[in-house]
């Protein structure tokens, strides 16, 4: 039995000694690189920004001209946190409603000028009425 212990002894050792001889390879590690992207802003980018504040302005102005009453209710069918879009938006859509409430109550409508406005573009930067650039 002597025997047969020393031999695992001897062949544990063998595989120890190979062990820390001989490591196990690691796989190769493969790079990965980062590729940044930079956000390059172009004359076409500015263009755009420029028509989106010229809309927003127009929106905003005809907004101011419509009287009161006719804003409140606008605002009473979109809600109090429409933007000024969405509220020519709805003006023109229901001009027909908001013109009889007007005449019924013998409010005089100012003459809006949207036909400039793209209304039916949604502007890429988005607005809140508080804010201006």
């Amino acid at each position: 039995m002597t025997n047969f212990r020393d031999f695992l002894i001897g062949a544990l050792c063998i595989v120890i000694i190979a062990l820390l001889v001989f490591p196990k390879k690691d796989k190769p590690k493969v790079e990965t690189q980062e590729v940044q992207t930079e956000n390059i802003y172009t004359v076409n980018d500015r263009i755009r920004d420029i028509q989106i504040d010229k809309d927003y302005d127009l929106a905003k102005q005809v907004t101011w001209e419509l009287p009161t009453e006719v804003l409140k209710d606008v605002l009473l069918n979109v809600g109090a946190d429409a933007s000024y879009f969405d509220i020519i938006q709805e003006y023109e859509h229901n001009i027909n409603k908001y013109v009889k409430h007007a005449i019924e109550n013998k409010i005089e409508l100012p003459k809006l000028n949207v036909d400039s406005l793209s209304l039916n573009v949604t502007p890429k930067r988005s607005f809140t009425n508080d804010s201006i650039k």
